[in-house]
């Protein structure tokens, strides 16, 4: 198939027209290595590896730039970059940036799940499910929310309840309204009724 005309584009790639009709657009890089020309003739195998080199450079060029604002994991980086380039250099430039070490679902479940708990104080079990939506792993989002004991969790919840329900339990719909919000945060009902009588037990011997 014979190149009929090479243009840049205003984004800086090259737009390549085969046989009079326009084909594809080539990251800067790929365009330059491969010093197409006008006239050159290129199998469609040709083509199509020169269009997926292009993909991947672009891949992973935007997932550097994500990056470089915020943390992602594996799952999320790919989603992103899937609205821009195919599934095959999504996933390669994703796997490029676990190799730089800058995409690790470990490390960023378990900062995320610390995240999760202090900030919003949601239970271990509520904040596997929330890594699970992310897209982690079933095995690194147990790992991360396993490291709140029982005992830990326990007292957070009782300091949430003193901090922001205390006032509302001397009445049965403060009392409903309470264990819906705290259940909502992934806590057991068993959990709450124990949290709430020890809070109320302390705050009559104060």
């Amino acid at each position: 198939m014979r190149i009929t005309d090479l243009s840049r584009t205003k984004r800086g790639r090259y737009a390549v027209s085969v046989e009079g009709q326009y084909l594809f657009s080539l990251h800067e890089e790929v365009f330059y290595t491969a010093r197409l020309a006008v006239g050159m003739d290129l199998s469609v195998e040709e083509l199509e590896a020169l269009r997926r080199e292009s993909d991947y450079k672009t891949a992973k060029e935007r997932a550097l730039r994500l990056l470089s604002a915020r943390g992602y994991t594996a799952h999320q980086l790919k989603e992103k970059l899937s609205r821009y380039a195919d599934e095959g250099a999504s996933q390669a430039a994703v796997d490029r940036m676990e190799e730089l070490g800058l995409v690790n679902d470990g490390d960023y479940a378990f900062c995320c799940a610390r995240d999760l708990y202090n900030l919003k104080h949601y239970s271990p079990r509520r904040i596997e499910q929330e890594l699970q939506r992310r897209g982690i792993p079933q095995d690194i989002c147990r790992e991360a929310a396993a490291q709140f004991d029982e005992e830990e969790t326990q007292s957070q919840l009782e300091g949430v309840i003193r901090r922001k329900y205390l006032r509302y339990l001397g009445e049965e719909k403060g009392w409903n309204k309470t264990v819906g919000a705290l259940s909502r945060l992934g806590y057991s009902y068993d959990q709450i009724k124990s949290a709430i009588r020890r809070v109320m037990e302390e705050e009559e011997a104060d």
